[in-house]
């Protein structure tokens, strides 16, 4: 064998792992279609940091993280029940807000300032049993 084509051997191995792995991260992420767009259009960036991805136990109100999910999130016909959301002081209750991928408005919920169990010891500006209604888009 030629030096040339162990060369493309190797090449092509080395772009086909990176493609893999590039399209095992786009398709396990959670990526923000919105704030990806504003993102590119605002500021070029040099690396993948133009995708907005979304953690999976955070709320966002207009692309911005606005509170942290602890403990069950159950689902109903009618409605969800987060059984708490820490980290909300900058939630707008009269608002909905993004979990995940679905869309939701607090229907109910219990305003606990500081928070002493359970996941979420210590956290502040915390509510429970939050009871939401999901808005179909």
């Amino acid at each position: 064998m030629n030096s040339e084509l162990l060369f493309k051997v190797f090449l092509t191995i080395v772009v086909l792992y990176f493609s893999i792995g590039s399209l095992r991260w786009i398709w396990r992420s959670q990526i923000d279609v919105k704030e990806t767009g504003r993102k590119i259009l605002e500021t070029p960036q040099k690396s993948m940091d133009w995708v907005a991805t979304r953690e999976s136990d955070k709320i966002y109100q207009n692309g911005k993280i606005v509170g942290t999910v602890f403990g069950t999130v159950k689902e109903s016909d009618q409605n969800t029940l987060f059984s708490g959301i820490c980290d909300t002081s900058l939630l707008d209750e009269n608002t909905p807000f993004d979990y995940q991928r679905n869309t939701f408005k607090i229907v109910s919920r219990i305003r606990i300032g500081f928070y002493d169990g359970g996941d979420a010891i210590g956290r502040k500006n915390v509510i429970t049993d939050v009871v939401c209604k999901k808005i179909q888009e």
